[in-house]
């Protein structure tokens, strides 16, 4: 379709057959080009949410005072396991 919108212009003679034509080509490309961002903001909605949270998330975590730390897992070393084991 672009192809033949930019053959169109580029013709010395323009009839009012040939402007509506352009006009309506112009249209079904405006709505393909907004159909095509919204369905990217869509797509990405999700991420804008996540990165919302997370920057909540920062600005509270600075804004206390209590100091940041991230949760510790537990684990077991293999000499602790064959206690465990030597217990049952």
């Amino acid at each position: 379709m672009l192809n033949y919108s930019i053959y169109l212009t580029k013709q010395p003679v323009k009839s009012e057959e040939i402007r509506q034509a352009m006009r309506e080509a112009e249209g079904a490309l405006d709505l393909a080009l907004m159909k095509a961002e919204n369905e990217l903001l869509d797509m990405l909605e999700e991420d804008l949410f996540d990165l919302k949270t997370e920057v909540k998330l920062v600005k509270h975590t600075i804004a206390s005072d209590d100091p940041f730390s991230l949760p510790t897992k537990h684990t077991i070393t293999v000499t602790e396991e064959k206690k465990h084991e030597q217990k049952r």
